[in-house]
């Protein structure tokens, strides 16, 4: 279904939260239902969620000394 882009602007300015289980659950609804019928927006949240898995993986490295 094709939705209005500023319906998945909307959601993608939500995403942060709703990842982060920080959307209040009213929203939370809204959220996944659009994500339901967004294909588009469904592989934005997919990789959102890989990115943040990525990164907590990531062993925190030392800074150089001129950054310590």
């Amino acid at each position: 279904m094709d939705h209005p882009p500023e319906s998945c602007r909307d959601v993608v300015a939500l995403l942060s939260d709703y990842v982060d289980f920080e959307l209040p659950l009213a929203d939370c609804g809204e959220v996944e239902k659009h994500l339901a019928d967004c294909p588009a927006c469904h592989e934005f949240v997919e990789r959102l969620r890989d990115m943040i898995a990525l990164c907590r993986a990531s062993a925190p490295g030392t800074l150089p000394a001129p950054l310590s």
